[in-house]
């Protein structure tokens, strides 16, 4: 996963087609990266406090939500941590090896939104304030991995 890219630009292309408005992708991407560390937050501090119910409903939101935004490094470190969490009894009291994979886990999961909140803060101020298009309009933005044209 180490050179799995942050951001899916085939899907972030599609995505920006989709909506056919530059304004609207670019709202959508800057809600998503406002609300990414409070998401992050909330995993983390279920694993803190062992709250198993939490800790499921946070996870699937950062691994929806990220999915949705085309942050595909992100939603894979996030079900690679659902996957743990389902194999390993990691809420047991007397379980420290599931809490120190999980723990090791949340460590990447911290370095991988970080990442991904610097490549949105780029592709969102590539994509500018600018007026809204209409999806006939051919200066729809495309998504490479070079940013966005």
């Amino acid at each position: 996963m180490k050179n799995a890219p942050v951001l899916d630009t085939q899907a972030l292309s599609l995505l920006a087609e989709e909506l056919g408005d530059p304004v609207m992708l670019r709202d959508f991407l800057g809600r998503y990266t406002a609300m990414l560390q409070g998401r992050i937050n909330r995993v983390e501090c279920a694993l803190q406090t062992q709250d198993p119910e939490d800790w499921m409903d946070a996870l699937l939101s950062l691994k929806t939500s990220s999915e949705l935004a085309c942050a595909a490094k992100l939603s894979r470190l996030a079900h690679l941590l659902q996957v743990t969490y389902e194999s390993t009894p990691c809420f047991d009291v007397g379980t420290s090896r599931g809490l120190t994979t999980l723990g090791q886990l949340m460590h990447c999961l911290l370095s991988v939104g970080s990442q991904t909140r610097q490549e949105f803060a780029l592709l969102l101020g590539e994509l500018g304030p600018g007026p809204a298009r209409t999806a006939e309009d051919p200066q729809l933005p495309r998504v490479t991995r070079a940013g966005v044209r």
